[in-house]
């Protein structure tokens, strides 16, 4: 919980499974003012990768004011991807980011939501399947104030939810 990663570039990085750039695991640190571009995780077949820059397990992290650009994985979360805990995530810019499920984001398998995602521009995201920009399987984060445009996927453009669990969406 000590630690701050900020004013970094991470670029061209590859993970087989886990955060193409960074992954949290228990970890609650801060990662703001940074550059995460053309990173990926995953391979072409399963198992598929989760989170093409960051990838945060049984963390609650603080990821602020940071650009996302042109990352990939194969599974879910084309930048980041949120699993078992919520996290803060605020003030990010995410464009041309792609995944198979969630272009940009990705949260999964939690139930208590104590932080907003807020004020965060998605736009020009892509997924293969589901959500776009953001999808949410089995959890429903609060979304406020965020702007979400020109994403693209086969269901859901800008958000998925599956496992009827049911995001707030503000403004």
């Amino acid at each position: 919980g000590k630690l701050r990663v900020s004013h970094c570039v991470f670029e061209n990085n590859f993970a087989l499974l886990n955060g193409g750039a960074i992954y949290l695991d228990e970890a609650n640190i801060v990662i703001s003012h940074c550059g995460f571009m053309a990173n990926r995780c995953g391979p072409a077949v399963f198992p598929w990768g989760y989170g093409g820059a960051i990838c945060s397990d049984h963390s609650s992290p603080h990821i602020k004011c940071n650009l996302f650009e042109g990352n990939s994985s194969t599974g879910v979360g084309g930048a980041v991807a949120i699993r078992f805990r919520d996290a803060r995530v605020h003030s990010n810019i995410f464009s041309e980011n792609h995944s198979g499920l969630g272009g940009a984001l990705g949260y999964l398998h939690y139930y208590e939501y104590p932080y907003s995602q807020c004020n965060n521009l998605l736009f020009g995201n892509t997924s293969e399947f589901f959500g776009g920009a953001v999808a949410n399987i089995d959890a429903g984060p609060t979304f406020v104030n965020n702007t979400i445009t020109g994403n693209a996927s086969i269901y859901g453009g800008a958000f998925y939810v599956k496992d009827s669990l049911t995001p707030a969406v503000y403004n």
